[in-house]
């Protein structure tokens, strides 16, 4: 009895004074839900003893005490399973001896359920608003994915974060919307969906002047857009041809306009003239005149090739209201546009040149059936190289980036807004003669993105932002004809012949305004042809005008002309 006192309690063991007659649970239970173990034991000791629940060696429910009086006792454990599959309970104690007969109960835990319930920012938006739908999902600390669909179609997916997930979009169509949210389950919760939520945007902003205001913003800004393209591609093409031309004149006529390199020399004069003559044929004659045959003309001055060239290229381009057929809408435009741009070349190498550009561009078009107008101006910073991969062909690529800023009105409607563009091009340029003729054959093409900011007008409506994409994919063939018209005159008639393939996207929702949709349509689009032609005249002493146009977009819908009248004195 003494080595009793001094040990302490005997271990459990089969046996003791504590014995199981009975212990049963449920056949299957849920993840995450309380569950009760019946038991029923007897304690033959004469001091009271504990008994707990366990699964394997964890403890899984409290002890409870069972009474020493030899009298059977029943017990109800509360267990929480917290993982899915099949699960063993026992009864176990420690004090006394401990008889658990063998008893065990197993059961089998199955997924939680779950609901889901959805909610959204709003019910009515405006045409264009964007709208938040987030979706609650109950259970058993639920993960994964929740799916929103618009009927049986899928508008997007977002992950459970805390329970909620959510998901906004702009690019609901007017009409009324059944939006449900799809929990797609996880490994221990099952999957669920919600109740629709119906949701109708407006078919037009809240003010008829704002949705006027909108689609003169959807169809003249893609004007600006490709108006701009082919004014800053077409600069730089220009710039390469001058900075690969040693010792070329001041001035040099294309299909769009007139380039202006302020580095390259008129003909250089001999030394003995004192530079009064333009020409080494006028240096000859005018030293047979002095010496009579009898002496040598002096040798000229060797041209000095020149590595960097400073440009400046200023291109007008307009569309006029008859610009597109009558029956055509969005509204016809009419208008005009300013691209002037400044640039700097250096010659790396022979084959190699490098450049930088900036420019600044305006713009004013009107739309009387829109009974809009929108006009503002930007800025354009960018680079291109120039490569001849043979002397007679030339491969070339440019990179821009331009800000804008867009000022638009529309009956009482108004709003600025402003974006920002990134422009990208690349072609491939030939150059030969032939029976007097210059050749240019060309393959180019040019494609630019432009992000507008959301903006809310003066009439309260929020007009949602956009984006959308367009450029020019062409092919084609340039000839000019130089001849001296006067001792003091060379003239230069050009003309070209292009084939265009124009392209375009856009991410604006459908408008509809007084009973007629307003699609999101492209100046351009599709196949056409584009012709061009001038001509320039150099007169004596360098100074030279030219006069020419474009007439674009033949075989297309929309047909544009390009007018340009330029002069230039070189110093």
């Amino acid at each position: 009895m003494l080595c009793a006192l001094l040990l302490g309690p005997a271990p459990a063991q089969a046996g003791g004074n504590i014995s199981v007659q009975s212990f049963t649970g449920p056949a299957s239970a849920t993840i995450g839900q309380p569950l009760t173990l019946s038991a029923t034991m007897t304690n033959t000791s004469g001091t009271p003893g504990t008994v707990d629940v366990r699964e394997g060696v964890t403890l899984v429910s409290p002890a409870q005490t069972v009474a020493a009086n030899g009298q059977p006792h029943a017990f109800q454990y509360l267990v929480t399973p917290n993982s899915v599959g099949s699960h063993t309970y026992r009864p176990a104690s420690t004090t006394f001896g401990f008889n658990d007969g063998g008893h065990s109960a197993t059961v089998v835990v199955g997924k939680a359920s779950t609901t889901t319930s959805l909610s959204a920012s709003s019910t009515a938006p405006a045409a264009g608003q964007s709208v938040t739908f987030t979706a609650t999902v109950s259970g058993f600390t639920p993960t994964g994915t929740v799916t929103f669909m618009d009927g049986g179609t899928t508008l997007g997916t977002a992950s459970l974060s805390g329970g909620t997930a959510t998901f906004s979009t702009s690019s609901l169509s007017s009409g009324s919307h059944a939006i449900t949210a799809l929990y797609g389950g996880d490994g221990n919760n099952s999957t669920s969906s919600s109740a629709a939520v119906t949701v109708t945007p407006a078919s037009v902003p809240s003010n008829g002047d704002s949705a006027l205001l909108r689609a003169l913003q959807l169809a003249a800004t893609k004007v600006v857009g490709q108006n701009s393209g082919q004014a800053i591609t077409g600069s730089i093409d220009n710039a390469i041809t001058d900075g690969f031309s040693d010792g070329v004149g001041p001035v040099t006529s294309t299909g769009t306009g007139l380039h202006f390199n302020f580095t390259a020399d008129p003909d250089q004069a001999s030394v003995t003239d004192g530079g009064r003559n333009s020409s080494r044929t006028a240096d000859a004659f005018a030293a047979i005149e002095r010496n009579a045959m009898a002496t040598k003309a002096p040798p000229l001055r060797p041209l000095e090739p020149r590595d960097w060239t400073l440009w400046a290229d200023v291109r007008g381009a307009g569309i006029d209201s008859w610009g597109a057929p009558a029956d055509r809408f969005p509204a016809q435009l009419s208008g005009s546009q300013v691209n002037a741009l400044l640039g700097l070349s250096r010659r790396v190498v022979p084959a190699l040149l490098v450049g930088v550009v900036g420019g600044y561009e305006t713009f004013d078009y009107t739309s009387q059936d829109l009974n809009g107008r929108l006009k503002g101006n930007g800025w354009t910073v960018g680079s291109y190289l120039g490569w001849k991969l043979a002397p007679a062909i030339r491969f070339d690529a440019a990179l821009a980036y331009s800000g804008i800023d867009y000022d638009g009105s529309a009956g009482t409607a108004q709003g600025n807004f402003d974006g920002h563009r990134w422009l990208l091009s690349g072609g491939l340029t030939g150059d030969t003669r032939a029976y007097g003729f210059d050749i240019e054959p060309s393959a180019r093409v040019y494609a630019l993105w432009e992000h507008e900011n959301a903006y809310t007008d003066t009439l309260g409506t929020r007009q949602a932002d956009r984006d959308f994409a367009e450029g020019r994919a062409s092919g084609g063939v340039k000839f000019s004809y130089p001849f001296a018209w006067r001792d003091s005159v060379t003239l230069a008639p050009y003309a070209g012949l292009y084939g265009d393939y124009y392209f375009s996207h856009d991410n604006a929702a459908t408008i509809v305004a007084a009973g007629a949709a307003l699609p999101v349509t492209p100046y351009l689009d599709g196949w056409s042809a584009r012709a061009t032609a001038g001509l320039s005249a150099k007169i004596a002493g360098g100074a030279v005008v030219a006069l020419g146009g474009e007439y674009g977009g033949i075989g297309n819908a929309t047909r544009i002309w390009t007018y340009h009248v330029r002069a230039a004195v070189p110093f």
